[in-house]
């Protein structure tokens, strides 16, 4: 039997219209679930990697802008920005308490100095707030003469606001080093208890709802 060219332009036509509606309202919501998914870390860890590179939905940039060079792009290493002036913070957004945070920091520069630091919430009667400040752990020198310091801190003892903890890089003297403190980027790495089946889903819920109603 065949198929005439009116019945052509109405498959096409219907075809093309539940395509647009698939891109329009299914596409979005699937990757609202995926996003979701990752956000709130169901098997208890949590991973993402802030390069620079614009905004990151998990970690802030680097500020206040006033302590900081531009940001500038390498050809082989990506983006790179200066540390002028101390202390600088950044935060990252963690989708619920976990029990352990790790982060790896690529510089290049002299670190004996640097402080990293976990902002705890204000001591009893009073309004300051307080850091935990740690070294590096461990360094390792990686590609292009990168350094990748490593440190650990307990998440439980974190100041956590709107799901938003702050670290801090304390570096004094930071104006008299003979050479700049280099910031390239930074991985972080929560790890925690894993949720059930029935609290997956709570939160996705309660995720999907906070991202279209609570604007």
């Amino acid at each position: 039997m065949a198929i005439s060219g009116i019945e052509i332009i109405i498959f096409v036509k219907i075809f093309f219209k539940n395509l647009l509606l698939v891109t329009i309202f299914i596409v979005p919501f699937i990757l609202l679930v995926l996003f979701a998914y990752q956000d709130i870390a169901p098997t208890g860890i949590f991973e993402t990697t802030y390069n620079l590179n614009g905004y990151h939905p998990f970690v802030s940039k680097l500020y206040p802008k006033g302590r900081l060079s531009f940001t500038e792009k390498s050809l082989n290493t990506g983006y790179e920005q200066k540390i002028l002036a101390e202390p600088v913070y950044f935060d990252v957004r963690i989708p619920r308490a976990l029990d352990v945070v790790t982060l790896k920091i690529w510089y290049k520069g002299d670190s004996d100095n640097l402080n990293i630091g976990l902002r705890l919430p204000p001591a009893p009667d009073q309004q300051n707030w307080r850091y935990e400040l740690k070294k590096f752990s461990s360094v390792i020198v990686v590609a292009d003469g990168w350094q990748v310091g490593e440190v650990q801190f307990d998440f439980k003892k974190a100041d956590i606001q709107k799901n938003k903890i702050r670290f801090m890089l304390s570096l004094p003297s930071v104006q008299n080093l003979s050479t700049p403190f280099i910031f390239h980027k930074v991985s972080v790495r929560a790890i925690g208890q894993p949720l059930s089946i029935k609290n997956v889903w709570s939160l996705l819920v309660k995720y999907v709802l906070t991202r279209v109603y609570d604007k």
